[in-house]
């Protein structure tokens, strides 16, 4: 049986996984209708990552023979303008802030020394670190004056 804090915050990250799937999906929607295919591409990738996540966390919490709750998803935000850098801009506050909220939800498991979930959070942490830096890098990108936001479209577009 989990610690109740530990499964409170589960279901928390649980929850937000689902909510950041509906960002990035808005997002891609959004960059599609300001002509950056490439860029929507990449948020559309994105999504599928978060769904995978809060699908990982629903199969962690039924293993630990608790019931995921299911809250309702919150409306993304609307990001308008046709800057590219501000998209990525809102998707690395995103990160940032599942990143605090996993680090946190360690830090929970560990004051319950719940071994078990720490060693399964861990991964997640990792993932969480390889997501900002490459939001980061695109930003790096985005800010250098020589460098046309469209080139930077067309290489997300080519990624995997």
């Amino acid at each position: 049986m989990l610690d109740q804090q530990v499964l409170e915050g589960l279901n928390e990250e649980f929850s937000n996984e689902r909510n950041n799937a509906e960002v990035y999906e808005a997002l891609a929607s959004q960059l599609r209708v300001v002509n950056w295919a490439g860029a929507a591409r990449w948020a559309e990738h994105a999504a599928k990552d978060e769904r995978k996540h809060a699908r990982i966390l629903r199969d962690y919490i039924i293993a630990r023979n608790e019931t995921p709750v299911f809250t309702s998803i919150d409306t993304p935000p609307l990001i308008t303008g046709d800057e590219l850098s501000v998209y990525f801009q809102a998707a690395l506050e995103r990160e940032q802030a599942t990143t605090l909220k996993i680090t946190t939800l360690h830090m929970t498991a560990w004051n319950a020394v719940d071994i078990e979930t720490c060693t399964f959070l861990l991964p997640m942490v990792e993932e969480q670190t390889r997501s900002t830096a490459e939001i980061q890098d695109i930003l790096k990108q985005l800010s250098r004056t020589e460098v046309d936001p469209k080139l930077v479209d067309n290489e997300l577009a080519e990624a995997e």
